[in-house]
This record gives C-alpha cells, sequence and structure tokens, in this order.
C-alpha cells in the first residue's frame, strides 16, 4: 500500500493554477535546466510567490537568486523576476540544496553589471539579503558590492555594510550560517537582521557607488574568499527597503520544503 504523506502547511496547487509570475519562473528555470521540474519543486516555487506577494514583499525584490531547487547551475542563475537580464559566474559547483559553492575558486558569481549600488533603491531606501549553507573557516566576503556587503572577518565576526562606507560588525564567533540581511529606510540608520535577530544600527548613509553585486569576491578588492575555503551561498537578493523578518520567514518555509524534497 502506498502511503501518502501531506504538509498540512502546504497544499499542493492543481495544475495550471499556479501564480503567473510563479509559472514565468519555473518556465524560465526548466528551460535553461533542459528539464521539467519535479511537481514538489514546482509547488515551493509557486507558494514562495505567493508568500512574498501577500507578505508586500514582491515589490521590494528587484532582483533575486533563490538558489535552491533548480537541477543546474544555468537554472540557478535564473532570476524570480521576469527579466531578460541575467548574470554570470565564474570557477563555482552547484548544488540543489546549497546552491552555489565557491570551492577552492576565488572568482565570483555576478549579478547582471547593470545591476550596480547607484540603480538598485536609493541611498535612503535598499535591502539585500543571502542565505549561506556554509559558512567560511577564514575572512570572507559573501556577497554584496562596495558599500553594501556580507562579509567575515578573521576573527568570525559577522560583519555588515549598508549604504555605507563603514562595517558593522557583531562579536566573535557571530558568522553563522542561515539568513543574514540589511533594509534601510532612512539616512541615520539601517536594520540587520542574523540569527533570527534584528538590530537597529546607527550609521549614517553615503551616496551609493557603480560596483556591481557579487559572490565571493568584492568588486571594490576588498577581501575575497581564500582559496583554501569552501563557501556556499544559496539564496539572495537585493532590492528597496522592506521587513527582514518577514523575508526570512518566507526563505525559510521554502528551503524547508525544498530540503525535505529533493
Amino acid at each position: 500500500m502506498t502511503q501518502l504523506i501531506v504538509n498540512p502547511y502546504r497544499i499542493s496547487a492543481p495544475a495550471g493554477s499556479y501564480d503567473s509570475d510563479a509559472q514565468n519562473y519555473i518556465n524560465r528555470v526548466e528551460v535553461a535546466d533542459g528539464a521539467a521540474l519535479e511537481t514538489v519543486v514546482k509547488d515551493a516555487m509557486n507558494q514562495l510567490v505567493v508568500t512574498l506577494k501577500t507578505s508586500s514583499l514582491w515589490s521590494p525584490l528587484v532582483y533575486a537568486l533563490p538558489g535552491a531547487g533548480p537541477r543546474t547551475l544555468a537554472g540557478g542563475l535564473v532570476p524570480l523576476q521576469n527579466t531578460t537580464e541575467s548574470g554570470f559566474f565564474g570557477t563555482v559547483t552547484w548544488d540543489r540544496k546549497t546552491g552555489f559553492n565557491c570551492g577552492a575558486d576565488i572568482t565570483a558569481v555576478t549579478y547582471p553589471t547593470t545591476l550596480t549600488e547607484s540603480n538598485v533603491g536609493t541611498q535612503n531606501d535598499f535591502s539585500m539579503s543571502a542565505w549561506v549553507t556554509q559558512a567560511s573557516s577564514a575572512a570572507a566576503f559573501y556577497f554584496g558590492a562596495n558599500n553594501d556587503e556580507f562579509r567575515r572577518a578573521n576573527t568570525a565576526n559577522a560583519t555588515f555594510r549598508s549604504r555605507s562606507g563603514t562595517a558593522n560588525s557583531i562579536g566573535n564567533g557571530s558568522d553563522v550560517t542561515g539568513f543574514r540581511g540589511v533594509s534601510r529606510s532612512s539616512s541615520a540608520s539601517y536594520s540587520r537582521r542574523i540569527n533570527g535577530s534584528t538590530a537597529s544600527i546607527t550609521q549614517t548613509s553615503t551616496a551609493p557607488g557603480t560596483a556591481a553585486f557579487r559572490y565571493f569576491r568584492s568588486s571594490a578588492g576588498r577581501t575575497p574568499v581564500q582559496s583554501s575555503v569552501s563557501t556556499k551561498i544559496a539564496w539572495s537578493h537585493i532590492g528597496s527597503a522592506l521587513a527582514l523578518d518577514t523575508l526570512e520567514a518566507a526563505v525559510t518555509a521554502y528551503r524547508n520544503t525544498i530540503n525535505a524534497a529533493i
């Protein structure tokens, strides 16, 4: 007898009833992958888009890479938004659960060069996030550009920048796996979230530059991932200010479904 296990928190959408933006994303991923996705993966992608919309998070996301779920690296580079812009990558590997793996290479996965600090959000209206699935064991640049970035310092501190040349650092051992994000909606301060906790950081904003957003290596030449370090990153986004805790909840639900299904 076949046993059917039903997740009470997610009901599969009948065929043809996916949200139109979700269906568009699924179609583009399948073309890039060269193969159809499993129904449970498509259901999860649809639910992610629906949750982002009902939580008023869809519009603030200018560009997002879900990072887990697609079958191939080509599929992983397909943005959630319906755009013809796409990024490019160096010598990285791909895993359907953990996303991009820097491995022993220090080249970068790069967002479209048309999406720079100066044309995503504004000086005082900006957000970005990333889901680190494997933290670095040495100083590393995770994701960002020039004045917007996530890094790990030599002392295992998690450091952040949001529209500022000055980094904010948390104490030793704070660089952990999982969701991290920043959101700025004023000139005087920004919100920083990591390890399930949000804090307000007093830091005056500066005018954004022209650097492109990247994984693993800063376009400003700041500390790259070292050659012996393996670092993995899945979800990421850039956009305008939003509720970081709500975004984390949506991405967590998506990742939990993907991890259980694959």
